[in-house]
């Protein structure tokens, strides 16, 4: 009976025991998970603090609204709350793109404007994945990016390429100002020629409160001299205290102020684009430069082609000594007449393309697709214009602005058609060369952050189309910093030169080095048949730099 007892006694000590190291075990591994959770934590904080974009959480309640759960930066320019800054008419297609993806359990994104200023959009884009699918209140993790500048630059690209090329002199100039002063949000913008380096002769302008009058007026004492003398200038705001003997600028109630000299060799300054705001303007100057810059080199263009064809009307004929190549075909498109300036331009002369068609008359010269709206166009609008790319008689490829025009006869059918032409290749290769400059990181030659979401979308598409791998690094330069400490930031920048050139030795044509920050670069690698191949790419790299 004594021993039997004891051994109860003992048997629920024994318990005791072991309850209490379990106890213990677990509350160590309580602790030991706490202390992961921080540290991924703290590293997921520092990984966004490091991306263009922010990190966001979204729940949609059952009432139908949005609540953010977490933002890891404000993207918002004007400081106000996430939602507060969504336009809206985009807030509905947001919560509608939430709905759609809670159903299917799909990632999904969208572009929406998000507010700038009181008169400005800018864009975001955000890409999100549902975690509870089908729940009452789904919840939504996701990436939200800034793509306002590289939106507005290319919409500027668009516009100059589509609409100002086919506009000549005031009409082109009056279309810059117009487009910059309601997409920027100034309320006066014009373009003048500089007379002498001492004056400016207004040419055109556009006025958010009405009609806008051109004048002239001397450069001493204005925000101009300094554009002239520098190429850019932009006084956010007090520009009427900074110029205070500017009259023009007070009787205007000016507040802020973006100048850009309009130049080209071997003529220096020939010309200023101007922008004047009423507000301040402390949102994205980068991006004013920015678009700022892309305009007045496509006016530089405009100013020299203006100069040529100016001289070429003192001394000839519209017809004949036309810069545009003109020539008259039949109602298929057989060539019947052409002027001096196709002879010229093309390399033919009239005996050898009479009877032929012209290659904007031929399927494969639009792209696909496009024909049929070339042929719908002209059978109901007998009007067409467009970009063809030609090839002279000695070989060479080249750009041209086409329009074509139907000539009806008495019955109303088309019996002809009258085309016009310009030789477009050097304008249409300095906007290749301009957007590349825009996508170029200036520095290292790698490309900016800009054209990354281009990059990955071409790596993507090839990556699909061709059923290869592609791959993704990031690189972050460690020690970096202390290097610029001890040794300069010129040094700092020969170090970032020399990591580009080593990388770009490495990598193939097809591959990518972009530069998304300071000592931050991202490589893309396409075309990879084996995920082992993007080791081997690591490990060159590695030995290398």
């Amino acid at each position: 009976m004594f021993n039997s007892n004891f051994s109860n006694i003992y048997d629920y000590d024994v318990i005791l025991v072991i309850n209490g190291i379990v106890a213990l075990f677990l509350s160590l591994l309580l602790v030991l998970y706490h202390k992961l959770y921080l540290r991924e934590a703290k590293e997921l904080k520092r990984i966004s603090s490091n991306l263009p974009g922010a990190l966001v959480k979204l729940r949609l309640k059952s009432d139908g609204s949005l609540s953010v759960m977490y933002l890891s930066k404000d993207p918002c320019f004007m400081n106000k709350n996430f939602m507060d800054c969504i336009h809206p008419e985009d807030l509905p297609k947001l919560l509608n793109l939430l709905k759609e993806l809670s159903e299917k359990g799909e990632s999904g994104s969208l572009v929406y404007r998000s507010l700038l200023s009181n008169r400005l959009w800018g864009y975001m884009e955000i890409t999100l994945t549902a975690e509870r699918i089908s729940a009452k209140e789904p919840l939504f993790y996701g990436y939200l990016q800034d793509v306002t500048e590289k939106y507005y630059v290319e919409r500027a690209l668009k516009f100059l390429a589509t609409d100002v090329s086919k506009l000549t002199y005031n009409d082109a100039f009056f279309a810059v100002c117009e487009w910059i002063g309601e997409n920027l949000g100034l309320d006066y913008v014009f373009i003048g020629k500089v007379q002498n380096g001492k004056s400016v002769s207004v040419l055109t302008g556009w006025s958010r409160f009405g009609e806008f009058e051109p004048f002239e007026y001397h450069l001493e004492g204005t925000p101009c001299a300094k554009t002239v003398e520098g190429y850019i200038n932009i006084v956010p705001e007090n520009v009427v205290r900074l110029y205070p003997k500017d009259e023009k600028l007070k009787r205007l109630n000016v507040e802020s102020y973006v100048g850009r000299a309009i130049r080209y060799d071997p003529a220096g300054v020939v010309g200023l684009l101007v922008g004047l705001g009423t507000t301040s303007i402390h949102y994205r100057l980068d991006m004013v430069e920015t678009i700022f810059n892309l305009f007045t080199e496509a006016l530089a263009l405009e100013f020299v082609r203006i100069e040529e064809e100016n001289r070429k009307k003192l001394i000839t004929t519209i017809f004949q000594a036309s810069s545009d190549i003109m020539f008259l075909t039949d109602s298929e498109g057989r060539i019947l007449e052409v002027n001096s300036s196709f002879e010229e331009a093309t390399g033919y002369s009239k005996d050898e393309v009479l009877g032929k068609k012209h290659r904007v008359f031929y399927p494969n010269s639009h792209k696909e697709g496009s024909y049929e709206a070339f042929i719908k166009s002209l059978k109901e609008k007998g009007h067409w214009e467009g970009i063809v790319h030609n090839r002279k008689k000695s070989g060479e490829l080249y750009v041209e602005g086409v329009t074509v025009d139907a000539v009806y006869d008495e019955n109303g059918k088309i019996a002809n058609y009258v085309i016009i032409a310009r030789d477009m290749t050097h304008y249409y290769n300095r906007l290749q060369e301009m957007r590349e400059k825009l996508y170029r990181d200036a520095l290292t030659g790698a490309y900016n952050r800009l054209f990354l979401k281009e990059v990955l979308a071409q790596a993507i598409a090839r990556s699909k189309r061709e059923h290869s791998l592609m791959g993704v690094l990031y690189m972050d330069l460690d020690k970096f910093k202390p290097i610029n400490d001890t040794y300069g930031h010129e040094a700092g920048d020969r170090v970032l030169v020399e990591i580009v050139k080593r990388v770009l030795k490495t990598i193939r044509e097809t591959d990518y080095i972009v530069r998304v920050g300071g000592d931050e670069f991202v490589v893309v690698i396409s075309d990879i048949n084996v995920p082992e191949n993007v080791d081997v790419v690591i490990l060159q790299d590695h030995k290398r730099c």
